[in-house]
């Protein structure tokens, strides 16, 4: 409607606009197309009357080879069109095409809309489909059958049209300023597809996605968005970082299937001061993700409003340096701020909430860290239960620090670093280590797994636990004070001793201690026989 052509320094202000059959109500790129800079769109009411697909509110840079730069949207009203319904409690069968709703919720007119119903799509996804037949108030039938079977699923009818702002696959299009604009019931809210941009206390409603990015060229900023009632928030391929800072998030309508944020290159999304308000929806929707390789996230200082746990947290990426700090309502979420190269090198695991199953990198893929150089007062960890973690320690300790407090570690392999300690310092303190419970037989140390305490430079061990080798000609095992030692009733298997090791064992019918050795050769085998009176 509105043709901008090789204009600078130009202002647009105060205008109301009914696209009705327009396609884009104003374009920076109008006539041939050319060179513009810094242009101000301001005070603007625009709407999609006519619920076209092809609506489109401000265009900037369509041409790949037009120079568009630092335009500010300023305070314009984009409104698109919506018809999404949600509703709960819809069931279907596996390979069937008949949606049946709990309660009254389809209508004849919802033929031909797009809908999407949780968890019910091939591999657990979403079917995401169209409805072909009304039946009844309570059953429609949908174009393309469900590959699962669900009950009390979670849908979407129909979907928002249009976009509101769109930044063109031109990679001159740089920076590129909305603020406070109300972009509402579009398909995309704000769709950047290169150059880079920055979105600033903008206001978004009912869309299906607010942001999207596409292949930026230069970092961008998302500040003090408030949303409401929109399928997602930010979608990006753009290996340029994207921050986040200051936000509202509603959550309640997030897409079945959906992450509300969601990376999907090898780029970086940091979200910094937002929070969050209303629940997810169901156990398919997901707050943020990075499925690409090498996707990191960065969370700090969050508020999750609505508490919800690390699994509907995220999706993250295996094998990224992911980072969170004193995020507030993820009830298992570690909020301490962790040191070293590299943080959940592994996927977070959804069940425990801990770590999943892999040593933690220190980002250069030798020795694992958790928490490189502690010094001080400091407690490299404390008070978290680790369950069956390959993980690594290293730290140097200052006076009176201590690398383990008061943990519970289940099937953990501890490794002490070669530095000396001050002498201060304390290896474990208060640790309690133990085996899994109900499983036929375990034991608390077992083969060459038992607990061996190494003296970092040399001197004594102490070594517990069955078929533990002798450390060395010059080592020596170790004991203070009063021990108490085990003594059962039978003799113990000639295999499970090694050289220069003995066991004791009690003949309780013929009243004797017996002792049972091997030599250092490792093959010869000798009994010892105490009368006990």
């Amino acid at each position: 409607m509105l043709f901008l052509d090789r204009c600078r320094y130009c202002t647009v202000d105060g205008f109301l606009w009914d696209s009705a059959n327009a396609d884009v109500v104003v374009d920076m790129d109008g006539g041939t197309g050319g060179i513009g800079t810094a242009c101000t769109l301001s005070r603007l009411l625009m709407g999609n009357g006519q619920a076209r697909s092809t609506f489109v509110g401000v265009r900037i840079s369509e041409t790949t080879t037009n120079n568009q730069e630092y335009h500010l949207v300023k305070q314009v009203n984009i409104n698109g069109f919506d018809s999404t319904a949600i509703l709960p409690g819809i069931s279907i069968s596996a390979s069937s095409s008949s949606a049946h709703a709990a309660s009254a919720g389809f209508s004849s007119g919802d033929v031909g809309k797009r809908i999407r119903i949780a968890s019910a799509g091939s591999g657990g996804g979403t079917l995401d489909t169209t409805i072909s037949a009304f039946v009844s108030t309570t059953q429609v039938t949908v174009a393309l059958a469900a590959s699962a079977t669900v009950t009390g699923a979670y849908a979407l009818i129909g979907e928002a049209v249009g976009t509101g702002i769109r930044i063109g696959p031109s990679a001159n299009a740089k920076r590129i300023a909305v603020e406070d604009c109300n972009v509402n019931m579009l398909n995309r809210g704000i769709r950047a597809e290169n150059g880079s941009f920055q979105s600033r206390f903008n206001s978004f409603f009912s869309n299906e996605t607010n942001i999207s990015i596409g292949n930026l060229t230069e970092p961008c900023l998302d500040l003090g968005s408030n949303t409401e009632k929109s399928r997602q928030h930010l979608q990006t391929a753009a290996a340029f970082p994207v921050t986040m800072q200051g936000c509202r998030f509603d959550l309640e309508q997030t897409a079945p299937g959906t992450d509300y944020v969601s990376g999907t290159s090898s780029g970086k999304i940091t979200i910094i001061g937002c929070s969050t308000e209303n629940a997810l929806p169901d156990s398919s929707t997901y707050f943020c993700s990075g499925d690409g390789f090498g996707f990191i996230y960065t969370l700090i200082g969050n508020n999750f409003g609505s508490a919800m746990t690390m699994q509907q947290l995220g999706r993250f990426a295996v094998d990224s340096p992911h980072v969170f700090i004193n995020n507030q309502n993820v009830s298992d979420l570690p909020k301490e701020q962790f040191l070293g190269g590299g943080l959940f090198t592994a996927a977070i695991d959804p069940g425990a909430g801990a770590i999943e199953g892999r040593a933690i990198s220190n980002g250069s893929g030798s020795t694992p860290d958790f928490c490189a150089g502690v010094r001080g007062e400091a407690i490299a960890l404390s008070g978290h239960a680790f369950d069956a973690v390959a993980c690594a320690v290293q730290a140097a300790l200052g006076g009176g620090g201590s690398i383990l407090n008061g943990m519970n570690y289940r099937g953990v392999d501890i490794q002490f670093p070669t530095s000396s300690l001050n002498q201060h310092g304390k290896l474990l303190e208060g640790v309690r280590v133990h085996s899994p419970s109900g499983l036929t037989g375990s034991a608390l140390m077992d083969k060459a797994t038992g607990l061996i305490i190494e003296e970092m430079t040399t001197g004594n061990i102490v070594g517990l636990g069955v078929g533990i080798d002798q450390q060395g000609a010059d080592d020596h095992n170790y004991l203070a004070g009063r021990t108490f030692q085990g003594a059962p009733a039978s003799a113990p298997s000639d295999s499970e001793l090694s050289a220069s090791q003995l066991s004791f064992h009690v003949d309780e019918s013929g009243n004797n201690l017996l002792v049972r050795v091997k030599y250092s050769n490792g093959t010869t085998l000798k009994t010892g026989t105490i009368a006990l009176v």
